[in-house]
């Protein structure tokens, strides 16, 4: 999965919809690596930690990006490069990279 796809599944998700050192809240927030665990399963609806962790998203989504772990950095706050203000416009931001990339 590139980029651009990754990008188009998280935008229309609200800011305030990502959290940060968690997969996800079990009600109706997750990282960006529990949003797409979410979106890309067989219950897009559920949150709870067993509808995200019934796979690897290494497995359905790294195959031509190995981002899985910085993509969580990222989320969190941890890279210095992406240090906007919430989760989203950082995880954005670090994707609009990999697109500029041709990832």
């Amino acid at each position: 999965m590139k980029a651009l796809e990754i990008k188009k599944l998280l935008e229309p998700i609200p800011k305030e919809d990502f959290i940060t050192g968690s997969t996800t809240d079990e009600v109706g927030k997750c990282c960006a690596t529990g949003h797409l665990r979410r979106l890309l399963s067989g219950n897009p609806n559920m949150y709870n930690f067993t509808n995200l962790v019934g796979w690897t998203i290494n497995e359905k989504i790294a195959k031509e990006i190995q981002f899985k772990d910085i993509l969580v950095t990222v989320n969190d706050g941890l890279i210095l490069k992406y240090n906007q203000d919430n989760p989203k416009d950082r995880v954005m931001a670090y994707l609009d990279d990999l697109i500029k990339e041709g990832k």
